[in-house]
């Protein structure tokens, strides 16, 4: 952590050589950024391959603030990715929700009542050769379990089930699983037969033979959960065709060697499905889940969109590719639009404190706090940020200032005060408003923790009104962080063009060598700037 007291001006004489760095590196921004274009200018999108915008428009009622929206986003395939998504919904907030490789989802919560929209649409870039190779899993002991439970829906316990497996002379726990998938495969394609308004009920499928297309997939389930083989619903959406409203299309997939094998009892698919089939939702045949809320509908459009910059992806490998980040998963993209936008935070902050003359606790602590303030709601951040500045500078400065500690020893006892405060924060917070609790883990204790450290150490060296100087500042720059962290289309610039980071380090670089008057040195500016106080000869104990 910096310096909170000041940062040291370089002297005059070394100006010529940080000058002719600060050349050098835009000479290298330049020669970078044009490399880059003309490499981009180069991709060709590869031949029958098609960009489709997939678009939902969702419309709910809400009678009350607090309903919760579940929407299953689009999984990546062997011949298809999401590349882009943007979202429209006044009267929601977006809730982050913890990473779980089972559950691809946007969570909307409802801050109003009355009726609500949501609008979102996914640009899928669909390859006629294979993109990735199979991926291979290890599903823990949870998910196994999760997988071949035995539930109303699935009733593979059931002693109908039982027999109806012994007499296809099915062992469960059988190690040749591949006849087993092909023995109940084979059943229920000759025995079923499919009606548009046929059954989904599975003992009565099973007896009656007669079912919808999602009451036979239902059907393969329960009888591959019964034969221990983990298996789980699907649905999707084809991309066959531009439609308004397409029907959903439902398979299953099952777990064996190592990976999951598609099948669609229906339309008679073994361990094969169309490239066109996209799933959404794996494990749940809903892709638009509510809670608190009433469904009034739900509309999709289908149509193909023109390539975006940086859709290109070559079907050869070569480790020129690591440079090109737009080749990475949506989520991943997402996050890293986060990470490259991290930079302007820390370079508002220099300019506030280089140029502006202002002090703030810490360099990098305001971003760090703008970015958790992104993963949490802000009546959360505040609440948090607030008991525990307030209460951990109050219990520092009642009892250690008495025992006279180091600063390690004095870290760990705030860090346990930050850590209990933390507690009832989030006890309370899940008190009014059970909702937003998940969340609070997100904060960054450590940065706290060190902060309310330095305000400590600020207020026994200078006193309160430089504390409370300081701890403006850095409110103000943590604010102006969280608005460049809020720009996303800027974000996606930077994932293309990375390289441009190259002129922030040279602006940082020429801002900290400048050698100049304060803003807050101006007369009229002069309440910005702390007042010189003269420090004690005695050294600290640190």
């Amino acid at each position: 952590m910096d310096d909170a007291q000041g940062d040291t001006v370089k002297p005059k004489e070394e100006k010529p050589h940080h000058f002719r760095l600060i050349v050098i590196l835009i000479v290298l921004g330049l020669v970078a950024t044009t490399a880059r274009l003309y490499l981009n200018s180069e991709d060709k999108f590869p031949a029958g391959d098609r960009i489709w915008s997939v678009s939902l428009a969702a419309n709910f009622y809400s009678p009350e603030a607090g309903g919760k929206i579940r929407i299953s986003s689009p999984w990546d395939t062997r011949h298809a990715r999401l590349y882009g998504m943007t979202m429209l919904h006044p009267g929601l907030r977006m809730q982050r929700t913890r990473k779980d490789i089972n559950a691809r989802e946007a969570v909307f919560i409802s801050t109003r009542e009355g009726n609500l929209t949501v609008e979102i649409n996914y640009q899928i870039h669909f390859s006629s050769l294979p993109l990735t190779n199979a991926a291979t899993y290890k599903l823990t002991e949870n998910n196994r379990s999760k997988w071949l439970a035995s539930s109303h829906r699935f009733p593979s316990d059931s002693p109908f089930i039982n027999t109806l497996i012994d007499d296809l002379k099915i062992q469960q726990k059988n190690t040749d699983t591949i006849d087993t998938v092909k023995t109940i495969f084979e059943h229920l394609s000759e025995k079923i037969i499919i009606r548009k308004n046929g059954s989904q009920d599975v003992i009565e499928i099973l007896q009656t033979g007669h079912a919808s297309k999602l009451g036979s997939n239902l059907a393969a389930i329960t009888l591959f959960r019964a034969a221990h083989l983990p298996s789980r619903l699907v649905n999707g959406i084809s991309l066959s065709d531009p439609s308004e409203n397409p029907h959903s299309v439902y398979w299953i997939e099952v777990f064996f060697e190592n990976k999951w094998h598609s099948f669609d009892i229906a339309n008679g698919y073994f361990d094969y499905l169309p490239p066109e089939y996209i799933p959404f939702a794996k494990g749940n045949n809903n892709i638009v889940d509510v809670e608190k809320l009433q469904l009034k509908s739900a509309d999709w459009m289908i149509h193909y969109s023109a390539p975006q910059h940086g859709m290109f992806i070559s079907d050869n490998s070569s480790p020129l590719q690591i440079m090109d980040l737009t080749r990475l998963p949506a989520t991943v993209r997402e996050e890293l639009t986060l990470l490259l936008l991290l930079p302007f935070g820390v370079l508002l902050t220099v300019i506030l404190r280089h140029i502006v003359g202002v002090r703030t606790f810490g360099t990098f602590s305001p971003t760090l706090l703008a970015l958790a303030a992104v993963f949490v709601d802000w009546l959360t951040a505040v609440i948090a940020f607030s008991l525990i500045t307030i209460l951990g500078v109050i219990g520092s400065s009642v009892a250690l200032p008495k025992i006279k500690l180091n600063r390690a020893p004095r870290l760990s006892i705030i860090f346990t005060l930050v850590a209990i405060i933390m507690t009832f924060v989030a006890s309370f917070i899940g008190y009014m408003s059970p909702i937003e609790q998940s969340g609070l883990i997100l904060l960054p204790i450590v940065i706290l923790t060190t902060l309310v450290d330095n305000i400590y150490s600020t207020l026994d060296e200078r006193g309160l009104r430089i504390v409370a100087m300081r701890l403006s500042w850095t409110i103000v720059a943590a604010l102006s962080s969280l608005l460049v962290l809020l720009q996303t289309d800027i974000g996606h610039w930077l994932l293309v063009y990375p390289e441009l980071h190259i002129f922030t380090i040279a602006l940082i670089i020429a801002i900290g060598h400048y050698n100049y008057k304060y803003l807050a040195d101006m007369s009229w500016l002069k309440w910005m700037k702390e007042p010189d106080i003269k420090r004690s000869k005695s050294p600290t104990p640190d």
